[in-house]
């Protein structure tokens, strides 16, 4: 969908494909792991994933949707990736955990992001983001492929 290849945790059967953007999930009832892919562009990161978002990833109830609670650190490699580490929630819900956004060659007019995001209540989540993190810095970009 993208000209791109990542390692996928086998348990991600889940998935919704929309315009620019594809959720993949392992569903569970708890412990709910995904992964997104999505395209933007060189405005505001926190506007534009709250825009993709919300058009993607609708709540249980009517008028709830996915939003960026904050972002906590950004971190750019000597090659210029970035690592964009915040929070998440559901407006209008009780739902809500941390993300962590993988941007690999930001500054083209179409840029790719994979971002993996988990909701586990009651339960800690710091190995279920690493694991999630490991599979989003495998994605490798082909040059010749236009996001478009």
């Amino acid at each position: 969908m993208f000209g791109a290849q990542m390692l996928v945790p086998a348990d991600m059967l889940a998935s919704k494909q929309g315009r620019n953007f594809l959720w993949l999930s392992n569903n569970a009832n708890t412990s709910m792991a995904s992964i997104c892919l999505y395209t933007i562009n060189t405005a505001d990161f926190k506007e534009q994933r709250d825009s993709i978002m919300q058009r993607n990833i609708p709540g249980e109830w009517k008028g709830s949707f996915m939003q960026t609670t904050r972002i906590d650190e950004v971190v750019v490699s000597k090659r210029g990736a970035k690592t964009v580490r915040g929070l998440w929630e559901m407006n209008s819900d009780a739902m809500g955990g941390p993300f962590v956004a993988y941007i690999p060659s930001p500054g083209s007019r179409s840029i790719l992001v994979a971002e993996a995001f988990v909701f586990a209540p009651e339960s800690k989540k710091r190995n279920i983001v690493r694991r999630l993190e490991a599979a989003i810095y495998t994605l490798k970009q082909s040059t010749k492929h236009d996001t478009k």
